[in-house]
């Protein structure tokens, strides 16, 4: 990371700087220490450079969350009610503007296709995947993985 960053060293390559520095990632999010250590290599403020990861939907921050909740929103899952779950989800755990609710343990992430069509609307909650879901089911699904 810091041979990445010392290619850079002006705050406006602040976007190309966290690009390559994700492309040399496995997990392609960035951790509260990786944020701290952009922050300080730009001089300016960690809160700057969440702004950035969080405007910018090609970005991950790894929050500290229990569980990730991936909610598909393909067409067949969008045909079949996964907006209605999305907000339903996010009303039920009490999400903030991050997304994180279910007091810090729950984290809703909207994807484009799980692969799962022949089950929409199907969900992800970090390795277990579910299908054939409306709120009751997903609700008895969540409360059993808190």
């Amino acid at each position: 990371m810091e041979e990445i960053l010392n290619r850079y060293r002006d705050r406006s390559y602040l976007i190309e700087a966290i690009h390559d520095i994700l492309d040399e990632k496995d997990e392609k999010s960035l951790t509260d220490d990786e944020i701290k250590k952009i922050a300080r290599h730009f001089k300016i403020n960690t809160a700057e450079v969440l702004g950035v990861l969080t405007f910018y939907t090609m970005f991950s921050v790894k929050w500290k969350v229990k569980h990730t909740i991936r909610i598909c929103n393909s067409p067949a899952c969008y045909i079949k009610g996964a907006k209605e779950l999305v907000t339903f989800l996010k009303n039920y755990l009490g999400c903030d503007k991050n997304n994180i609710g279910g007091n810090g343990s729950f984290l809703v992430e909207e994807v484009e296709c799980l692969g799962l069509c022949d089950v929409a609307p199907a969900v992800m909650i970090d390795d277990k995947v579910f299908g054939n879901l409306n709120k009751e089911k997903l609700k008895k699904i969540i409360e059993e993985n808190k």
